[in-house]
C-alpha cells in the first residue's frame, strides 16, 4: 500500500501503486495506521441508530412471542405493538 499523508502526518489516501510526488511511502496491508484508516471508528449517530435497531428487533421478538403464547392480541399486547411502532418511527434513517 502506498500512503498519502496530510500536513499533520495523518493518512489521507491509500493507493495500490506509488503516486509520484504525493504517495510514495509504502506500508504493509496489516500496518496499524493502514488498518485504522480503512476501518474508522463509528460516529455517535451510527452507534445510536444501531442501538435503536437492536432495541426494536428485541422488542418485536418479545411482542411476537407474547402474542403467540397468548393466542391473540390482548390490550397489553396491542400497547406493546404500538410502542414498537413508535420506536421504529424514531430510528434515524441512513
Amino acid at each position: 500500500m502506498f500512503i498519502e499523508r496530510d500536513g499533520a502526518g495523518k493518512i489521507k489516501g491509500i493507493y495500490g501503486q506509488p503516486q509520484p510526488g504525493y504517495a510514495e511511502e509504502e506500508l504493509p496491508d496489516d500496518h496499524p495506521e493502514v488498518l485504522a484508516y480503512l476501518n474508522p471508528p463509528k460516529n455517535y449517530a451510527q452507534l445510536r441508530r444501531e442501538a435503536y435497531v437492536a432495541a426494536g428487533v428485541t422488542m418485536e421478538a418479545i411482542a411476537e412471542a407474547l402474542i403467540e403464547h397468548a393466542g391473540g392480541k390482548s390490550q397489553k399486547l396491542q400497547q406493546l405493538m404500538e410502542l414498537r411502532d413508535t420506536v421504529r418511527a424514531e430510528i434515524p434513517k441512513p
